[in-house]
Order: structure tokens, then C-alpha cells, then sequence
């Protein structure tokens, strides 16, 4: 059984001190993310980048979300340096593959996460979590769920690794996963 971990926008501006969005609750999250890394024991790694231009008040997410984040080449659009590290100590050519992929939306382009390489990493259980629950990580969810359920890969959000905007919307954004077939797991059943 393959085994595949997406890290949704682990980034500074997310959830390191001193972020454009960050609280105390993501930066507890956060935390507990390097050991899931280095204990899931996962076939491949995608950390996703949530990537704006200098003009992001003046695109529609930034409309709605007036706050300047993971603006490209930014301290704040670097992911987290734990979380880097964590990552850099499983890759191991032949058993733990890692990617980078750059989205300036919230979700990663489809053929990435459906094609090419669930398709090279042949992944049986897909496992999402980072920030924020109720944009980023449910809309990437919600999409590899859709893009790999024609394989039969099961797809796992691991709640306790995950920080929404609130904690009522963080909980919605649960609910609405497993009404989608998306099984909510916490961190302990994952590294068992």
C-alpha cells in the first residue's frame, strides 16, 4: 500500500509567528505537523504553495480576503522551516518522493494531484491537512477525492493537523468532507 501526504500551504504567512495570517492555534498545528511527517511514513510528500502577485489586493480572492499573504519570493510565502526539515529527512530515492506545488488559487491544478503523480506513486490512501481547513485544505480534499476515487485510493483529513479560520469553520469543513466520503482521522491513527 502507497501512501501519499498533501501539506496544504504550511507557509509562513499561515503559521509561524509573526505571519500575515497567523494565529496561536496555527502555529499549534503546526507544531505538531514535523512528527507526522517523520512517523507517517508516507511514499510521497506535495506541499502545496499558496502563491500571490504584488497585485493581490486587486484580484478577486484578495476582494474578499484583505489581507496581503504568500506574496511570491516573501519570508511569509516560505514554507514553514520545521516543516522543510521534517520533509528533507524522509526523502529517500526509491521510498519517499517529495513536491512542491505552486497554486494561486485555492487548489492545486487537478492533474497534478489526479494525473501524473498519483499515477507514478500508484497511491492507495491520500492524506490532507495544513491551512486553512474551510478554503485551501477542503478544496484541495474535495479535489483528490474526486481526481483519485476512479483508482479506489481512500482519502484521510487529519483533523488535528489542520487550522481553519475558526474553530466553528474548521468543524464545518469537516462535516463537509465526511459527507463527501473523506475520512476524518487525527494524527495518532495515522502514525500507529
Amino acid at each position: 500500500m502507497k501512501r501519499i501526504l498533501i501539506l496544504v500551504d504550511c507557509q509562513n504567512d499561515f503559521c509561524a509567528e509573526g505571519g500575515a495570517l497567523t494565529s496561536p492555534d496555527s502555529i499549534k498545528v503546526a507544531d505538531r505537523i514535523p512528527n507526522l511527517i517523520r512517523k507517517g511514513k508516507f511514499d510521497a510528500i506535495l506541499a502545496t504553495m499558496d502563491t500571490h502577485g504584488k497585485n493581490y489586493l486587486n484580484t478577486l480572492e484578495g476582494k474578499y480576503l484583505p489581507v496581503e499573504h504568500c506574496i511570491d519570493a516573501t519570508w511569509g510565502y516560505q514554507i514553514r522551516e520545521d516543516i522543510v526539515a521534517a520533509v528533507n529527512s524522509v526523502i529517500e530515492p526509491d521510498k519517499c518522493y517529495a513536491y512542491r506545488i505552486v497554486k494561486n488559487t485555492f487548489m492545486a491544478p487537478p492533474a497534478i494531484i489526479g494525473g501524473d503523480l498519483i499515477e507514478l506513486v500508484k497511491g492507495d490512501e491520500v492524506y490532507v491537512c495544513g491551512f486553512c481547513t474551510d478554503i485551501c485544505v477542503v478544496s484541495n480534499a474535495l479535489l483528490a477525492k474526486a481526481m483519485t476515487a476512479f483508482k479506489g485510493a481512500e482519502v484521510f483529513v487529519i483533523a488535528d493537523a489542520c487550522n481553519g479560520t475558526s474553530i466553528h469553520n474548521h468543524n464545518a469543513a469537516l462535516d463537509v468532507m465526511r459527507s463527501n466520503q473523506i475520512q476524518v482521522v487525527d494524527i495518532d491513527q495515522v502514525i500507529k
